[in-house]
């Protein structure tokens, strides 16, 4: 195919809703979005008959399915009387006593069988409705002097397949491009885009490609804003100009299904993907360092994701309600926690509060942990701390009674109160565990069944795991007995470990108090 330069295709061609060919996947400069390049739409077929009919600034141009001339949803606003509506030789012509600058409200609302439109190049608004309802419309120009396309304006226009928003345009309006469900192809080269209306593409499928930053809207009322939110899209391409995705800017996105992020994006907004149920992978970018709360909660479908290391703040619940394998290889900041309403229980808010997710992976790299991060996540049933991390905040593991496994790395220095109360299952775990601080133990109110010392623990701090009741079974793999302290077992625990090493641990102070229950494997 043909590669058409974006610069020259504005001369090629004047309009913007085309009829072309689709996109092929050798476009994009990566090769994996389609539309990510700087090129623009490629071997463009402009089949009009309007193609190469001069329009006056008096006139606008039209075809229609049946061959009669159109009824007008209002004649007001053009700039003069209507002063003749012909159709002759396959052609509709609307001559006005003045140049056409504008495109007035509800102009051809209505009129389902119009199916081409030509208009003068000095044309700048396109009005409110003026297009609202045209379902055989198949071509309409927006062109390089358009500046306001208004609320409302192609509604309904299930005709349209490819759709530019040229350099110019600084304003759409609310519902524009809502339920044009024949879209294939958007592209927002704007650049100065700075006023618009929410739901602009509502119900609109295909693929879109974006090169700015759009706007946060500030409206408690999220679901009924953003610019994208509630779109069909099967595709999202951002271009190298944008850094931020704004907040619910592609929330309920009903029909996506993968997602990239690019290198080039740094922060992820509030909600930017909230409840987007068909998503299913996500690629998120080393350049991210904000990922702001609720941004993919409700990803219901979302199989795995990694948080790369260059993130630097995270939001609340970023994943709530997603069954996704997560891997994080970044520092968790701290959440809180308050009152209940009835003063009877805690409610949490932290970076994955949440998150029902059955396998979480805290990668190398990672320090911290920080308080409440996973509180209450009760459908997490696999953690893998890695021997990197050295601080596990308060609580940070509170209430996680689904947990089947927990593993521990070798790098923790401290854990804090509360960590692990209420977790269920079987801890490995490869570091010191420390003596009790204010009466504080790690593990003192944990419910674990099984624990698995590994050899690089050196020491068991006081009362340990003595508040576990569930405790039945501690395996201790270093032939060496760590350092022990004051009942940090139940007195019921059965000890097992390393052959040979039986007589060392039933002699060794403090494990000595468990020498009738310490069985070599």
């Amino acid at each position: 195919m043909r590669r058409v330069n974006s610069h020259i295709a504005k001369f090629l061609i004047p309009f913007s809703f085309i009829c072309c060919e689709k996109i092929s996947d050798d476009s994009a400069a990566t090769g994996e979005n389609g539309m990510d390049s700087e090129d623009n739409i490629e071997n463009i077929q402009d089949n009009s008959p309007l193609k190469s009919i001069e329009c006056a600034p008096n006139e606008i141009l039209y075809t229609t399915k049946y061959g009669l001339v159109i009824e007008l949803g209002s004649k007001d606003g053009f700039g003069g009387n209507l002063v003749y509506n012909t159709y002759e030789d396959g052609i509709g012509r609307l001559t006005f006593g003045n140049d056409v600058l504008v495109i007035p409200d509800n102009a051809f609302k209505g009129c389902n069988s119009i199916e081409h439109i030509k208009y003068p190049e000095a044309v700048t608004t396109i009005g409110k409705n003026a297009f609202e309802g045209c379902t055989s419309l198949t071509y309409a120009p927006i062109q390089d002097a358009i500046t306001h396309i208004m609320t409302n304006a192609f509604k309904g226009c299930s005709g349209l397949e490819d759709l530019v928003i040229p350099e110019n345009v600084v304003h759409i309006g609310a519902y524009a491009f809502e339920n044009c469900s024949g879209l294939k192809q958007i592209r927002i080269e704007s650049s100065i885009l700075r006023e618009y209306g929410y739901q602009v593409f509502k119900e609109c499928p295909g693929s879109i490609y974006i090169n700015q930053n759009m706007f946060d809207y500030t409206s408690s009322n999220y679901k009924s804003y953003g610019f994208f939110y509630g779109n069909k899209f099967t595709k999202l391409v951002f271009g190298p100009n944008v850094t931020k995705i704004s907040d619910y800017n592609f929330a309920q996105s009903s029909e996506l299904t993968e997602l990239f992020i690019p290198d080039t994006i740094k922060e992820i907004g509030t909600g930017a993907f909230y409840n987007c149920p068909n998503l299913k992978t996500i690629s998120v970018g080393t350049g991210v360092e904000v990922i702001n709360s609720n941004a993919f909660a409700l990803c219901t479908s979302l199989q795995s994701i990694t948080i790369p290391s260059t993130v630097k703040t995270l939001g609340n619940f970023i994943l709530s309600g997603c069954t996704c394998e997560t891997r994080i290889c970044c520092n968790i900041p701290e959440g809180t926690k308050r009152q209940s309403a009835n003063y009877r229980d805690w409610i949490f808010s932290g970076p994955f509060v949440g998150i029902k997710s059955q396998n979480v992976i805290i990668a190398e790299g990672v320090k911290t942990i920080g308080m409440y991060a996973f509180a209450e996540c009760e459908d997490i049933e696999n953690i893998t701390i890695s021997d990197s991390v050295q601080y596990i905040g308060g609580a940070a593991f509170y209430k996680c009674t689904g947990l089947k496994t927990l593993n521990i790395g070798k790098g923790i220095r401290d854990i804090g109160f509360d960590a692990f109360t209420h977790c269920t299952g079987e801890l490995y775990i490869n570091s010191h565990i420390r003596n009790p601080i204010l009466g504080d133990t790690p593990f003192g109110s944990s419910y674990f069944h099984k624990v698995t010392l590994g050899k690089d623990v050196t020491s068991v701090g006081e009362k340990a795991f003595r508040g576990n009741s569930r405790l039945k079974n501690v395996y201790s793999l270093s032939e060496m007995p760590p350092i022990g302290n004051n009942e940090m077992f139940p007195a019921s625990v059965k000890i097992y470990v390393p052959k040979g090493a039986g007589e060392s641990y039933r002699t060794a102070k403090y494990w000595s108090n468990y020498a009738n229950e310490i069985y070599e494997m």
